[in-house]
C-alpha cells in the first residue's frame, strides 16, 4: 500500500520556510519544510495545507506544485511524496507547533549549510526559490467510472 505524504514550500521574500525537529523527534534536529502524512481520503493538497497550518499556523495559498515522487524507506514502506509551491497569507501569525525547535526563512545560499531530514530536499527545496512551479494540473487526482 502506498501512503501519502504532502507539504509545502512556502515562500516569502525570495526565501522559504523550514523547520527544525525537536531533539526527540523522529529526525533530531534536522530541517525540512512542513508536510506530514495525508489523512484517510484526504488529497495531497488538502494534506499540504493542513500540515503547513498544524505546524506553523500559517494559512497559504497553494502556487503550483515543486516535486512529485515515490520513496521507500529501509523497511519497505512506499510513500507518493508530493511538495507544492504556497505563499503565506500572513506571516505575522507563524506560531510553530511542539514537534520543532525553531523555524527560519533561508534564501538558496542559505540552503547549502542546512542538515536537512533528507538529501533529496535540497534540490526541491533550491527548485523552489529558483524556478516557477510546474501548474497543478501536473498532478492529478483522477476519478475511474469503476473498480479496476
Amino acid at each position: 500500500m502506498i501512503e501519502i505524504m504532502a507539504g509545502a514550500c512556502v515562500i516569502y521574500d525570495n526565501k522559504v520556510l523550514v523547520l527544525q525537529q525537536k531533539e526527540d523527534g523522529p529526525q533530531p534536529l534536522k530541517w525540512g519544510p512542513p508536510g506530514g502524512h495525508g489523512e484517510k481520503s484526504e488529497k495531497p493538497i488538502d494534506t499540504a495545507t493542513r500540515e503547513v497550518k498544524e505546524e506553523t499556523n500559517l494559512s497559504i495559498k497553494i502556487q503550483g506544485l515543486v516535486s512529485a515522487s515515490i520513496a521507500e524507506t529501509p523497511s519497505g514502506k512506499i510513500f507518493a511524496v508530493i511538495i507544492y509551491s504556497a505563499k503565506p497569507l500572513n506571516v505575522d501569525g507563524i506560531q510553530i507547533s511542539n514537534e520543532s525547535n525553531e523555524y527560519r526563512w533561508v534564501d538558496i545560499g542559505e540552503l547549502e549549510d542546512l542538515d536537512l531530514r533528507e538529501e533529496s530536499l535540497r534540490e526541491i527545496l533550491m527548485r523552489s526559490l529558483s524556478q516557477s512551479p510546474a501548474p497543478l494540473d501536473t498532478f492529478n487526482i483522477v476519478k475511474f467510472r469503476e473498480e479496476h
